[in-house]
């Protein structure tokens, strides 16, 4: 038998495989989270993030010859702060498995945690959303406990904001043809303060799987679905729609699948904010544990939440609109 220090085999090689891993996972998770392509995704490195919220300047108006510009008339000015919190989980190399160079074990363990910490961070955001027709604090995927207010000191979804998806004067309708009508209008429409036209261009429909079908429908025939007499689709070209699985249920199991929104393109990420102060990272141990074990830390610290604008609009899909002559039943 020969005798050989702790070096015989290299106790390194597996940190670039755990690496390489890891910054593949990553990638390849990054891409599904819709909530990062809605968001305004942005890095700072501040405990909590205090956001300056001006409401807009106006008074633009005709000026005579020889007078003196006036003066732009200043718009609510708030202010409203994310806080930051930390979320990770250990992830155990053994020492066996480096021993053995059992890579696809690491691998799995690398893949498996990353899948289930970006999952969460997508159900996270689309929990902003689901919970958003109350002010009521709620639990998130993290078990932690979530303010559901935005500067206002109002909900997501709300009447002053007039984002709470209605016809005539049934709040909450079903996706169909006449809903989605009335969302687009109501953006249409809408007027600031001062009654001025202040339009919202609602071009994204953001649905769960469920009203996938029916959104496709709505939305690229060429004629109104179910007319009778084959008119044209008012709705053809208006939306992109947006596939989220994660509005389908919250964590405590109630179904939501029938939750539908549309938002504007270009203000969105004005109104819905992440902030990071470390995106996901795999933090590799400066020492091995007296165990031989490796202990990488997978962790990230993000803050999350909303401003009360109207650059979102809502409904909880409950009620059928029973006169819509052109509503688009289930699409199994």
């Amino acid at each position: 038998m020969t005798i050989k220090t702790t070096d015989f085999w290299d106790q390194t090689a597996h940190l670039k495989v755990i690496d390489e891993v890891f910054q593949e996972s990553v990638q390849d998770k990054l891409s599904d989270l819709v909530g990062l392509k809605i968001f305004d995704d942005e890095t700072t490195k501040r405990r909590n993030d205090t956001m300056l919220i001006e409401d807009g300047l106006t008074g633009v108006s005709y000026i005579p010859e020889g007078s003196e510009y006036p003066d732009a008339k200043p718009g609510d000015t708030n202010t409203f702060t994310l806080q930051k919190f930390k979320y990770g989980a250990k992830v155990v190399i053994s020492e066996e498995m480096k021993m053995y160079n059992e890579h696809g074990s690491m691998a799995e363990r690398i893949r498996s945690i990353v899948d289930d910490g970006m999952e969460m961070i997508d159900q996270s955001l689309a929990d902003i959303l689901l919970r958003g027709f109350s002010t009521a604090s709620y639990t998130d995927v993290f078990g932690k406990t979530m303010s559901a207010i935005g500067q206002m000191g109002r909900a997501l979804f709300n009447a002053e904001d007039n984002n709470i998806i209605k016809v005539g004067n049934v709040q909450h309708p079903k996706l169909c043809a006449k809903a989605l009508d009335a969302a687009y209008v109501m953006g249409a429409t809408r007027k600031n303060r001062l009654g001025q036209n202040k339009a919202v261009k609602y071009n994204l429909l953001i649905v769960s799987p469920l009203n996938l079908g029916k959104a496709k429908i709505l939305v690229n025939s060429e004629k109104m679905p179910g007319s009778a007499d084959n008119a044209i689709n008012i709705n053809k070209d208006r939306f992109k729609i947006v596939e989220w699985s994660r509005l389908s249920t919250l964590m405590d199991g109630q179904d939501t699948s029938e939750y539908w929104f549309v938002a504007d393109s270009k203000k969105i990420k004005k109104q819905l904010k992440i902030k990071w102060a470390r995106h996901p990272e795999l933090i590799a141990p400066k020492e091995v544990a007296e165990t031989g074990d490796d202990l990488h830390r997978f962790s990230y610290i993000y803050s999350r939440g909303f401003l009360n604008f109207p650059y979102i609009a809502g409904s909880k899909g409950t009620n059928l609109v029973e006169d819509d002559p052109i509503r688009v039943k289930t699409v199994s």
